[in-house]
């Protein structure tokens, strides 16, 4: 447990510190260290596993991660193509132009939500992932306003009925998951190809693309482990009888 939360404190200072931080990019190597340190530590003996069910998780988590990296660079390369000619101008429009900060991100959230699903168990640890973003996401749309008044920046309520509806289905699917795991799974997913859509960068479409990029690909990172856990689910004979 103290290496696991001595990795969580290296991906999350390490990025924070070298992106909104400002610090030296060096900072970001901590979060590759996170990521996999514990797990070459443990491969190679040094620190050796607590049990099966441990290096079962970590491999898990990080198969995870390697899925949602290549769903996202897939998605990616779908849309831009392969090569191409680089434009100063529009950057974005060359596949390989697609920030590296992104995939690390995608990764590094990938691993801790599904340690946490693998950790809670499949569908409670789903509902208990959609529970806190939607608890952070009600949280965000009450406090905007409010900041905004603060600050003196005029609030658009045009998107305020959007909002709403956004958040009222986001609880009915961190409400009914467990009474219907794989139809809510199955909209997870959904919901996971449309944000690694908005994620894939396209410039005639966004203001802040870049923005975008980052929230897109955090999105579609932290609702694809709980998708999965929900369409796999296997109920037991108990619950089908129930």
């Amino acid at each position: 447990m103290r290496l696991s939360m001595v990795a969580v404190v290296l991906v999350v200072g390490g990025y924070l510190g070298a992106t909104l931080g400002g610090g030296p990019k060096w900072l970001i190597g901590l979060t590759g260290l996170g990521l996999c340190g514990p797990f070459i530590l443990r491969e190679s003996g040094l620190k050796p596993w607590r049990d099966d069910y441990q290096r079962e998780t970590v491999m898990t988590a990080g198969m995870h991660a390697l899925l949602a990296t290549i769903v996202l660079l897939t998605a990616v390369l779908m849309v831009k193509g392969i090569g191409g000619t680089y434009s100063q101008d529009e950057p974005m429009t060359h596949a390989d132009a697609f920030p590296a900060s992104t995939v690390l991100i995608v990764a590094a959230t990938t691993w801790g939500i599904s340690w946490l699903i693998q950790f809670w168990g499949g569908v409670d640890g789903a509902r208990r992932i959609l529970i806190i973003v939607m608890s952070v996401a009600t949280a965000l749309a009450v406090a905007t306003p409010i900041i905004l008044h603060i600050q003196g920046h005029p609030y658009n309520r045009g998107g305020l009925p959007e909002t709403v509806v956004q958040i009222v289905l986001g609880w009915g699917l961190a409400m009914s998951c467990r009474r219907w795991p794989r139809p809510v799974g199955g909209l997870l997913l959904l919901l996971v190809c449309y944000f690694f859509w908005i994620a894939r960068g396209s410039t005639a479409q966004m203001r802040d693309p870049w923005i975008w990029i980052e929230v897109g690909a955090i999105l579609g990172a932290t609702f694809l482990v709980p998708a999965l856990a929900l369409l796999l689910h296997r109920s037991h004979p108990e619950e089908d009888s129930a």
